[in-house]
């Protein structure tokens, strides 16, 4: 294995520490910008980076190799895209030497934010969950239901919202 290649495997397994990504470089990408999951990666600037930082690429190489459009390309890095299909992150990832599985879960993440405006780490849990096997459900239900509880005592704020009460927690958290 090239040391470039066991440096890629680095990156990805890496994955998402203290709610941020950990780079070689030391920099967390959050996605701050207006209409933006606040607190979650920004998983156009992680793409980025790797482009740019690791393989040196400009978007055209990466096109060539990926067989994604230049501007379609530019427009995830940027995050204006709302919701990249799955199969193009992966694709993106995987030529970036980056784990396709970590990248597209991070995007879930994000949509999961927007789309139901739950805490980060609520996000996380119910992607934890799906995921998990038998055995280790009941904990991470637990921890799930624990969290939930912060967020409707108002320990954890929603998004968009000052003290969410538990029936509004409820509502926007989707059936698992």
């Amino acid at each position: 294995m090239s040391s470039s290649t066991a440096q890629a495997l680095e990156y990805s397994r890496l994955g998402t520490q203290n709610g941020g990504t950990a780079t070689k470089s030391g920099k967390t990408h959050m996605a701050q910008e207006p209409g933006k999951a606040e607190g979650v990666v920004s998983v156009g600037a992680m793409l980025r980076e790797l482009r740019v930082e690791e393989k040196r690429w400009r978007l055209r190489e990466l096109s060539a190799v990926t067989g994604i459009s230049v501007p379609y390309l530019n427009q995830i890095e940027r995050d204006e895209v709302a919701k990249p299909s799955r199969e193009k992150l992966a694709t993106i990832a995987a030529a970036l030497g980056a784990d396709p599985h970590h990248v597209v879960r991070e995007q879930e993440k994000i949509d999961l934010v927007r789309e139901f405006g739950i805490e980060p780490q609520v996000a996380e849990l119910m992607l934890r969950l799906r995921e998990a096997a038998p055995d280790e459900r009941d904990e991470l239900r637990e921890r799930f239901e624990e969290l939930l509880r912060d967020v409707a005592r108002g320990e954890l704020s929603a998004p968009g919202s000052r003290e969410p009460t538990e029936a509004q927690v409820a509502e926007r958290t989707p059936q698992l």
